[in-house]
């Protein structure tokens, strides 16, 4: 994990990111290539299942399909909200919308998401707007700091 943090080819990080999706094989095609750019990824294949994650761990983001059954992201997003009060850090927590079209992202932002992603893009593709897309982690740059002046000390001995 240290050297992922202090590589900065690797985008995200230090992100612990919540993956909701509804396909497996596209919900670990997608969470590979997160791994791949140094976030801690959990996944989940509905939205149920996703509102208990956020009770259980804190995430940096929740990245969820629109189009997910019974229960879409509008409802994850929403609920994620209202329970607030019981997950204060919930409240602000950002949720990136994954579109199965280009018209839904305009929905989806209007909805409170902090961005959408077409889910017809290539995963990398995918990444890099998510990269993009989410708030500076400062969590992630405090560990990197850390883990730079650990390492610039130890080359000072």
């Amino acid at each position: 994990m240290l050297g992922r943090l202090l590589n900065p080819s690797f985008r995200l990080a230090g992100r612990s990111l919540l993956l909701v999706d509804l396909p497996s094989e596209a919900r670990e095609q997608l969470a590979t290539a997160l791994r791949n750019e140094g976030a801690d990824v959990t996944t989940c294949a509905s939205a149920w299942e996703a509102l208990l994650a956020l009770q259980l761990e804190t995430y940096s983001a929740v990245i969820t399909r629109l189009d997910l059954a019974p229960r879409d992201g509008f409802w994850l997003l929403a609920r994620a909200r209202a329970e607030a009060h019981a997950f204060p850090e919930s409240a602000a927590l950002p949720f990136v919308a994954l579109t199965p079209c280009d018209g839904a992202g305009a929905r989806a932002l209007m909805a409170g998401f902090a961005a959408s992603c077409n889910l017809r893009e290539a995963p990398e593709a995918l990444v890099q707007q998510l990269a993009s897309a989410l708030p500076p982690d400062p969590l992630a740059a405090l560990a990197q700091e850390a883990a730079a002046a650990k390492l610039a000390s130890r080359s000072a001995i």
